[in-house]
């Protein structure tokens, strides 16, 4: 989930991450001792509106169950318009990405498991893949420039495709959509795309509810290939969660 973020401009690159460093450690307080109110001041009007308080105490609290307490930040690296913190937790390394307005408040906020750099990818894949499924699907975001994917700015998620599943008429749901079993996509089986290794299988996160996230638990479907993560900030189209 995200929210309207404004440019970071006419700002050096030393101003900007002494700025959101000076916020991001704030936040590790606050989160670290459940001062969710604390937290709430931290966002802007658009950001506190997409995260009430109540969602923002859930979400806190469940990041906290799963990876205990965040113990250091390393230094940020840039991404886009998002500053991206390494967050050393009690169980995991997280990254932080933050984007702050221009009086300092947040106006995203996005916490995933740690990716390491792109450079240090393999520069060809070799592993033939397929599509994890079957059945008719539309790509909604996919492609290689910002105009085709809006993934494609952030460095992470470059590769990132949002994919809707569709009935013959290329409708993406029946009815008004205020239900899960009204999306085409909820339901369908989803296949492994190449042969690998399970390494975690995550049971129990209740389905999502049509726009809107999971508080408990903001996975969602996730995978070696494509690893879980949380964010804040607006409601996504119920579509693209395609929740099952």
């Amino acid at each position: 989930m995200l929210v309207s973020v404004l440019a970071l401009a006419g700002k050096s690159m030393a101003e900007e991450t002494d700025r959101h460093s000076k916020v991001a450690n704030q936040l590790v307080q606050l989160i670290n001792s459940e001062d969710y109110p604390g937290i709430e001041k931290t966002f802007n009007a658009e950001m506190a509106k997409a995260l009430p308080l109540e969602k923002a105490r859930d979400f806190f609290k469940g990041m906290n169950a799963q990876f205990g307490k965040i113990q250091r930040l390393d230094d940020p690296t840039r991404s886009g318009e998002w500053m991206v913190f390494p967050a050393h937790c009690e169980r995991g390394l997280l990254d932080m990405s933050l984007v702050l307005d221009q009086s300092n408040k947040v106006s995203g906020l996005l916490f995933r498991p740690h990716t390491a750099s792109l450079e240090t990818a393999p520069k060809t894949q070799v592993t033939q893949l397929t599509l994890p499924f079957k059945g008719r699907w539309l790509v909604a975001w996919g492609g290689d420039t910002t105009e085709l994917n809006h993934h494609h700015d952030d460095a992470s998620q470059r590769f990132a495709f949002d994919l809707l599943g569709v009935n013959d008429k290329g409708e993406t749901h029946r009815g008004d959509g205020t239900s899960n079993e009204d999306y085409f996509c909820f339901g369908r089986e989803i296949l492994a795309p190449a042969e690998g290794v399970v390494s975690e299988a995550i049971d129990g996160v209740r389905d999502n509810r049509p726009s809107s996230m999971n508080p408990y638990s903001a996975v969602g479907n996730c995978g070696d290939s494509a690893p879980d993560q949380r964010s804040l900030g607006s409601s996504a189209s119920p579509a693209r969660q395609c929740p099952g």
